[in-house]
């Protein structure tokens, strides 16, 4: 499965269909809102409705009932193996590959910085189905989301939310529409965490940048969680509401004692010129008083126009701060515009392909002690 670093995105549905599932969301959203008001204030008519959690789907479209009729729910395959009832909800690991038929014995319940670890997550019902269920408690008319159905299968997403003890680290996910089937029809996804090899999967994100923090991991047991999460990502409601997780786990990261190395705690530096460097760190300070040293981490490449006249030359550094309570460092690309004689002073790149990440990366402070 693709990996992508999740950001609000769009889908290829037609903008009309968009706006109207958006506005519709909308509405539910005011009505949920003002339903919650009158609750508060006795209105004995307004009433909370509740479902039943389906296991599993028939062999023929999945239909509910609800307050305003039937919801058409995609037809699901059935998981009838114990690996998925004894689980529906939960997220579970284990250091095989996560085929959804491995015996739960292989399942763990903490693993080593460093091992391979993958990850399944069972849920009651398919990403798309979720959304539907939830649009529908949430105030959403089933008439309307019936009718929005097929555009809810093509912008059903799944992303992955970690959180370290307690504390919530990052989220990735993969592309909406990617795979219609998948988000229609089956109650489960799988993600990797480490696969051991140098191919790069959905999820392994999260804990390639966790690694990177030696600031956060001390040695000792952490407890990740995850929650895989459903989200409906259109033009008009890619964030009007904000669904219930699919599924829940927790599991015991153990890291064994981290001693910094010049390797692990700065980016690689790819030039040395002092002279650029004092350049780049004059103009960081007057933005940041507490940046202390630039690291030039790509060489210096030339920008022309199709025509061969030079716009720029640019480059890509680590800027590298600290205070009495952190160390960190941010990356920016910069640029020596060309007026067609000479180069002038270093500017923050205005281009909107700018390498602009990580920022705010915090790193051990013993780290500085590699700073030369």
């Amino acid at each position: 499965m693709k990996k992508i670093l999740f950001t609000v995105g769009l889908i290829a549905l037609s903008m009309t269909t968009q706006a109207q599932l958006g506005g519709l969301i909308k509405k539910a959203k005011k009505k949920a809102e003002s339903a919650v008001e009158n609750a508060a204030t006795g209105d004995k008519d307004v009433v909370k409705s509740t479902k039943e959690t389906v296991n599993g789907a028939s062999s023929a479209n999945v239909t509910m009932g609800g307050r305003n009729g039937t919801l058409q729910l995609f037809t699901e395959e059935v998981l009838d193996f114990p690996q998925y009832r004894n689980h529906i909800g939960e997220v579970c690991f284990s250091h095989q590959d996560f085929d959804r038929t491995i015996p739960e014995t292989a399942y763990i319940k903490s693993f080593k910085l460093g091992e391979k670890v993958a990850a399944r997550s069972w849920s009651a019902h398919s990403v798309a189905n979720s959304i539907m269920l939830q649009l529908e408690e949430y105030g959403m008319s089933v008439s309307d989301i019936n009718k929005g159905r097929n555009e809810i299968g093509e912008g059903a997403a799944v992303y992955v939310v970690m959180y370290l003890d307690g504390k919530l680290f990052m989220f990735t996910g993969n592309e909406p529409g990617t795979d219609f089937e998948t988000n229609t029809k089956i109650p489960s996804d799988r993600f990797e965490l480490n696969d051991g090899t140098s191919k790069e999967f959905f999820g392994e994100y999260l804990m390639q940048d966790l690694a990177k923090r030696t600031d956060l991991l001390t040695s000792g047991t952490h407890k990740l969680k995850f929650e895989v999460m459903p989200r409906l990502v259109s033009v008009q409601s890619g964030s009007d509401i904000q669904f219930k997780p699919l599924a829940v786990g927790e599991i015991d990261l153990v890291v064994p004692e981290v001693i910094p190395t010049a390797e692990n705690c700065f980016p690689y530096k790819a030039i040395s010129d002092p002279a650029l460097e004092a350049e780049v760190l004059k103009l960081m300070k007057s933005r940041n008083p507490n940046a202390i040293k630039v690291i030039i981490n790509t060489t210096i490449k030339i920008e022309r126009m199709d025509n061969g006249t030079i716009l720029n030359k640019n480059f890509i550094a680590a800027i590298v701060s600290k205070t009495s309570e952190k160390v960190w460092y941010d990356v920016y690309r910069f640029d020596k515009l060309y007026d067609g004689t000479q180069y002038g002073e270093v500017v923050i790149s205005s281009n909107s392909d700018n390498f602009t990440y990580p920022r705010d990366w915090r790193i051990n402070k013993e780290c500085l002690k590699f700073l030369k």
